[in-house]
């Protein structure tokens, strides 16, 4: 009997799942086939890409913040046995890959229908800024994207060890996932919202203190927020924003509105901080 119970689960999860498992992979591949490039441009790897690279080979020695702070892809891509640079785009389709299926499978959590949840994803897909992913698979956004869409996920299942788990790993691959600690608020479980907000900040302070360099300026971030002309770097930092999401940021918008209202607050809570996230990093 236990047996057949299990047989029929397995069944069911297979699917549910394995579609969605088959159209993740599909756009990863056509992504790449179509897309992109190795190295990106056809030339040599430059900018946070070269970084990432010494940072993957086991070097930290002259990498500066906030670089060195992002060390769970580059100590993947370490811990394969390939080159740095191979290693890194592994790490970062498997980054798209799961981004696409944790995105599926939260769609499909908040009642949306399979076809209308392909359409949302090929949206974001096409986008300029998505594309450049495949252009240049050798950084940390892939994986970010990821844990950042897992947090959505586990803050929508009720799942609080996964959602404080996601969250900790996402501060380690790139910072923006600590704008989405208030998220579980919208339980109105306020001492484990409030928690998992503490946790998430100890575990970003704790990280950058061990992984701090002498070298590092512990005040250099309000200094650059001093001296910028705050006014007119925040309207060139408008212009590519509302140019690559001012169609899909719409549609995200809408997105918001007509799903339930229980699961349109947590999304339009953690819409609003990633976009109060992406105007503070830009200084």
């Amino acid at each position: 009997m236990r047996v057949a119970l299990s047989t029929n689960n397995l069944s069911r999860r297979v699917k549910c799942y394995g579609p969605i498992l088959l159209l993740a992979a599909a756009l990863v591949i056509l992504g790449d086939r179509v897309v992109g490039t190795n190295p990106p441009n056809g030339g040599e790897l430059f900018g946070d890409a070269l970084v990432y690279t010494i940072m993957a080979n086991g070097d930290y020695s002259e990498v500066s913040e906030p670089f060195r702070y992002r060390v769970l892809v580059p100590s993947i891509a370490w811990l394969l046995p390939f080159s740095a640079v191979l290693s890194l785009k592994l790490v970062s389709y498997a980054g798209l890959f799961l981004f696409y299926f944790i995105s599926f499978v939260t769609c499909r959590k908040l009642g949306v229908s399979f076809f209308a949840s392909f359409l949302g994803l090929a949206t974001v897909y096409s986008s300029v800024w998505y594309l450049y992913n495949y252009q240049n698979p050798y950084l940390t956004d892939t994986m970010a994207l990821a844990f950042l869409s897992l947090i959505f996920l586990t803050a929508t299942s009720r799942n609080y060890p996964g959602f404080l788990l996601s969250s900790a790993l996402g501060i380690v691959t790139r910072e923006a996932s600590i704008f989405l600690a208030p998220i579980w608020l919208v339980t109105r479980q306020w001492r484990k919202a409030l928690l998992g907000i503490l946790v998430v900040l100890l575990v970003y302070y704790l990280h950058r203190l061990i992984f701090a360099s002498a070298s590092d300026d512990s005040g250099s971030f309000l200094n650059r927020f001093q001296e910028v002309d705050r006014l007119s770097h925040l309207s060139a930092f408008a212009r590519p924003v509302i140019v690559h999401w001012g169609f899909s940021g719409g549609l995200a918008i809408l997105g918001i509105v007509l799903v339930s209202q229980e699961w349109g607050r947590a999304l339009a809570l953690g819409f609003g901080a990633l976009i109060v996230g992406s105007v503070i990093s830009s200084f």
